[in-house]
């Protein structure tokens, strides 16, 4: 379907037909004015921030389970980490104490064990935040396309190939919300392919990680997933650049009061018309 962009002094409303994909491969936001691209940009904010409160609550960042630097193009090496009792867990791609260039890390074939027992693929689990030493993390999921990451065929380890799975780059790291619902976590690792011959990588899964990184995680993976909507909240937050990470770096109550005023159904009509004067006025 296409999309159509209409400029107007006054406003500027994107017009996305559902189910369009971005050039990247990126769903698209359906956008300022409607009602669901406000819903699901004021989820995204919302989980962000709970995810950010937590971190602000003093959850202790627990190194779970880590690899000794491993040798590249070898076969993959499991991981299992117990989770139980996490909201949240972190997996960690590292350099192998060598440098970072041309490791390519991989997560591939990851299964949870739940509290009551069942298992189930990982790949289900939502990614609330994440990010890459190089470029950026990509996804490997037979028959399902991605939603905000860039998405790969497959990846492979040595002589295998994997179609479900996690590409990132060190010093990289991406967030699995668990929901307390979970007590182990086990994944394979290894070095994609596409890895250099010299050097080596290290894998760790944690229970978080520190506060400055995830605010800058926060500001930028929003920034990306919804760039109008970054523009909107820079010019209501007073913020030159930058609105989602100008939200971030804010005191957690006003963050929250924030947060209740862009729950309201109209905040995005709100927040257009707040810039759209803004605009007229400078044209006087």
């Amino acid at each position: 379907m296409k999309k159509q962009i209409v400029h107007s002094l006054a406003v500027a409303v994107f017009l996305i037909g559902a189910g369009a994909w971005g050039a990247e491969g990126e769903e698209a936001f359906l956008l300022p004015g409607d009602r669901r691209g406000n819903a699901l940009w004021t989820a995204r904010l919302a989980e962000a921030e709970a995810l950010l409160e937590a971190a602000e609550g003093g959850t202790p960042a627990r190194t779970l389970v880590e690899t000794a630097p491993l040798e590249k193009h070898v076969p993959a090496v499991p991981m299992t980490a117990d989770v139980t009792g996490l909201d949240y867990v972190w997996l960690l791609s590292k350099d192998g104490g060598d440098g970072t260039g041309g490791d390519h890390t991989t997560w591939v074939d990851p299964v949870i064990t739940c509290n009551d027992g069942t298992t189930a693929s990982a790949m289900d689990l939502p990614i609330v935040a994440s990010d890459a030493g190089w470029r950026e993390i990509t996804v490997a999921r037979a028959g399902h396309k991605s939603d905000w990451m860039r998405r790969r065929e497959h990846y492979q380890i040595a002589s295998c190939i994997y179609t479900n799975g996690w590409w990132n780059h060190p010093d990289g790291a991406f967030c699995l919300k668990l929901g307390g619902k979970v007590k182990t976590l086990s994944v394979w690792v290894g070095a994609e392919k596409d890895s250099s011959e010299s050097g080596k990588i290290a894998f760790a899964i944690s229970s978080a990680v520190p506060r400055k990184r995830l605010v800058k995680m926060l500001g930028k993976n929003l920034r990306d997933e919804f760039p109008e909507m970054d523009r909107l909240l820079a010019r209501d937050l007073g913020a030159k650049w930058y609105g989602h990470a100008a939200f971030f770096k804010l005191p957690q109550a006003k963050r929250r009061a924030h947060l209740a005023r862009y729950g309201r159904a109209d905040a995005v009509a709100r927040l257009q018309a707040q810039a759209a004067a803004e605009e007229l006025e400078k044209a006087v």
